[in-house]
């Protein structure tokens, strides 16, 4: 059984990010992040994981002000975020990514 997970979709330029259930899988996440090379960011001061594109600052890639916002003062200063980011919740003992807490009644994403 396809085991799905929310998350929290940040692009750039994008109004507002974007909630919603997805597969938890790889194939999902390199989709969401533009087929890029996936870089996971744990935060454990907010209990979440960030996945972006590893290679979003050489890939000149736009700066995600949403992201920068929530999560760059978790970040080291002299860094900032490029590029689609998904949030996760954290990972749990079977090293797979967990679900976020639902923030709004949540959608399926067609895939």
């Amino acid at each position: 059984m396809e085991r799905k997970i929310n998350i929290l979709y940040l692009r750039p330029g994008d109004e507002k990010p974007r909630e919603f259930y997805v597969s938890n899988d790889y194939k999902t996440f390199k989709a969401l992040l533009d087929d890029g090379y996936i870089e996971s960011v744990t935060i454990p001061e907010l209990n979440c994981v960030l996945l972006l594109d590893e290679d979003g600052k050489r890939k000149e890639l736009p700066p995600n002000n949403h992201a920068q916002l929530y999560f760059g003062p978790y970040l080291n200063r002299d860094d900032w975020i490029v590029g689609p980011v998904i949030v996760t919740g954290p990972i749990d003992g079977e090293f797979e990514l967990t679900s976020l807490k639902p923030l709004t009644p949540m959608e399926e994403e067609d895939e």
